[in-house]
């Protein structure tokens, strides 16, 4: 389970959104987080259309935690999920 910041709910999605594509992703990859920590971007299908969810990994606790949460465009989620 991941913990949530509050930014992660800055576009509208719900927990329950966002939770639904970090078990149910289309696409996932690493990246590096906006303070450098490791982290993994999602791309799924929610209720809503296709969500992009950044997680970074707390590097004091190894929590996975959810900093920002967005819907995109079909055009964006290509880049992710193939043309």
């Amino acid at each position: 389970m991941a913990r949530f910041l509050r930014s992660a709910f800055k576009h509208g999605l719900t927990e329950s959104d966002i939770q639904w594509v970090l078990d149910n992703p289309n696409y996932f990859g690493p990246m590096t987080s906006r303070y450098g920590n490791p982290g993994q971007l999602f791309v799924g299908v929610t209720q809503w259309g296709i969500a992009e969810v950044f997680t970074e990994t707390d590097p004091s606790t190894g929590e996975v935690v959810v900093y920002h949460a967005r819907p995109v465009s079909v055009r964006v989620a290509r880049r992710y999920m193939g043309r």
